[in-house]
């Protein structure tokens, strides 16, 4: 809380200030708990539903600490210096959901960041890996604005990518984030499969490494303005 405060002395009004990276319910009582809480969710249920209400009202009263702190508004949303939201007040990680089975979601896990995406008039959900069943459950959760993946170094291809979008288009949903080349693809071929899903209002692009000394587009400008062609 001190490093915030020092930052609005500093760069106060100069840059955007938002929430710190913030973690879903399961993933902070993962935190509290460690792997033990694999266990318990089997041998003690009841147990793990207390600590899931603690880690609930942790992550709430965090946030609004955080956001009290950098003026965020409740139900507003600012992220990476790229992404503002006026229907969403919070940003989800869920990467120890996606590593447990869909009936333990059900129960331990989506319950708990309903009532965390509520709280906060809506939010968009991170998670790392692939999970089919967990990308589903959040595309189908009234209140959440979005979702993006973490994609793991070797596996940046796992995710089936025109599937993927378009059931976040089906949905109502926006993916907000990077995606990875294709192999072998050209950076004007990559662009063009980002903007067939971004013309249609749900990708919000953040396309890494388009501009390079290499392969890519020479400069920033040179690259949005292939963009706006398409």
């Amino acid at each position: 809380m001190n490093h915030i405060r020092k930052f609005n002395e500093v760069v106060n009004g100069i840059v955007p200030k938002y929430c710190l990276d913030t973690q879903g319910p399961l993933d902070l009582a993962h935190l509290i708990l460690g792997d033990d809480i694999f266990y318990e969710m089997y041998d003690d249920p009841k147990f793990v539903h207390h600590l899931m209400e603690i880690s609930l009202q942790l992550s709430i009263k965090c946030t609004e600490i955080v956001k009290e702190l950098t003026g965020e508004a409740h139900g507003e949303h600012v992220h990476s210096n790229s992404l503002y939201a006026d229907n969403m007040g919070v940003r989800i990680c869920e990467d120890t959901t996606a590593i447990i089975s869909p009936d333990a979601m059900d129960e331990f896990a989506m319950p708990y960041t309903a009532r965390l995406v509520n709280h906060f008039d809506g939010a968009w959900i991170h998670y790392c890996g692939r999970h089919d069943d967990l990308t589903a459950k959040i595309c189908n959760m009234p209140n959440v604005r979005g979702i993006n993946f973490g994609h793991i170094a070797n596996h940046e291809q796992d995710h089936p990518f025109e599937q993927d979008m378009q059931l976040v288009l089906d949905s109502g949903k926006v993916y907000y984030g990077s995606w990875p080349f294709l192999p072998e693809e050209t950076k004007e071929d990559y662009l063009k499969h980002l903007h067939k899903w971004a013309s249609q209002g749900c990708l919000i692009p953040m396309a890494s490494g388009v501009v390079n000394d290499s392969n890519g587009f020479s400069t920033v400008e040179a690259a949005l303005d292939f963009w706006y062609s398409l």
